[in-house]
């Protein structure tokens, strides 16, 4: 299923975990992921504590540029690249709305909300 162009589709992620891989343990972490979808490729908006230390770049605002989209009607899955040795996969659940983001060292699990930049939620 190809992306129409014309449509921008936000989706927000909400009180989401995160457990991510430090030297001495597991922590859970209170973070929000931004993932904005314009067309293929895609970029998604990354936390600060899932960006490691030693990381391929992104861009200053920690966008990260999505790669093996994959868009039907159940699901949204995709890569992006943090390093060299870290490529996290991306899926999202289109009918739950979990998001789940598995790379190396560190595990993201969430609840996304579609979102119309043009609409006032209140």
């Amino acid at each position: 299923m190809r992306l129409n162009r014309n449509i921008r589709t936000s989706l927000l992620v909400k009180t989401a975990g995160c457990k991510r891989w430090s030297p001495a343990y597991r922590r859970r972490v209170a973070q929000r992921v931004d993932r904005f979808l314009i067309e293929e490729p895609g970029r998604i908006r990354l936390p600060k504590a899932l960006v490691p230390p030693i990381n391929a770049g992104g861009d200053d605002q920690h966008w990260w540029q999505l790669t093996d989209l994959v868009t039907t009607s159940d699901q949204i899955e995709a890569k992006y690249k943090l390093n060299g040795l870290n490529h996290p996969k991306l899926r999202i659940d289109r009918t739950t709305g979990e998001i789940v983001i598995k790379g190396f060292g560190q595990d993201f699990h969430g609840r996304c909300d579609p979102v119309d930049p043009g609409q006032r939620r209140f």
